[in-house]
């Protein structure tokens, strides 16, 4: 794993983001995600997708459903590398 993801990965689970206040962890996930995407959006619902190339054929986007908590139980098991 580059030591840029792993810092991010390590920033995104310290935020406190108990269900129903998980702007922290997705503030986080949306400020890294600007370094890649042409656009980052999120709604009341919690959910944030980064698109890249919004206008091209194809649009390409990762969409990031939450609750923002159940990122920590798939990450928690991750080997270090």
């Amino acid at each position: 794993m580059r030591k840029k993801s792993f810092e991010f990965l390590k920033s995104l689970l310290s935020v406190p983001s108990p269900s129903g206040h998980e702007v922290g962890a997705q503030r986080v996930w949306c400020d890294y995600a600007r370094q890649y995407a042409d656009e980052v959006r999120t709604d009341a619902y919690g959910n944030a997708v980064a698109i890249l190339n919004p206008k091209g054929t194809p649009s390409l986007s990762a969409w990031v459903p939450m609750p923002w908590p159940y990122i920590r139980p798939m990450a928690a098991y991750l080997p270090r590398w």
